[in-house]
């Protein structure tokens, strides 16, 4: 079961208006944290410049429930190229690499597309996954939401930039 709630992560993921690439990878076995990780900025390095992009990487999974898989989103500002269609190839392409590099992604499997902030990729970004409840819902079961959520240098300075220039409520009203 998923919840879903308004959190820092859909804030964040609001605050940036040029998102261009949503990518998913599950590595069809289990894996660490750091690996999957490591595969992330692998890929990533492949379309930035010198390490200059925004993005927002989300690791899911236990390796007993579910195995850990990885949801990202990337932006246009900071990459090598302009559109998603060549950034998406090069993608891919790097993947391929890998899996000669790594024995251990040939059961692994990829999606990467262009951003489309109608699809489901806020939600995968910003879900908590607690397993089924036979209750309501508490504080408790977001208190772990986030802790394998990683952002790019950039997109933390353009964040605190939208919120130093965000109305305040007396403003609003």
């Amino acid at each position: 079961m998923y919840l879903f709630r308004k959190n820092v992560i859909t804030d964040i993921i609001e605050s940036v208006d040029d998102w261009l690439i949503f990518g998913t990878v599950q590595f069809g076995r289990v894996t660490s944290a750091n690996f999957a990780i490591d595969i992330f900025y692998k890929l990533i390095r492949e379309i930035e410049r010198k390490s200059g992009s925004v993005w927002l990487l989300k690791l899911e999974g236990d390796n007993i429930t579910r195995n850990i898989h990885i949801h990202f989103i990337i932006s246009q500002d900071g990459l090598r190229a302009s559109g998603a269609e060549s950034n998406l190839l090069m993608l891919k392409n790097k993947f391929l690499d890998l899996k000669k590099e790594f024995l251990s992604l040939n059961r692994a499997s990829i999606e990467f597309e262009k951003y489309d902030e109608n699809e489901a990729s806020e939600f995968y970004l910003s879900k908590a996954e607690v397993g089924v409840l036979n209750r309501a819902p508490s504080y408790f079961d977001y208190v772990e939401d986030g802790i394998y959520v990683k952002f790019s240098g950039k997109i933390k300075r353009r964040y605190k930039e939208f919120n130093l220039n965000r109305p305040t409520y007396s403003e609003v009203s």
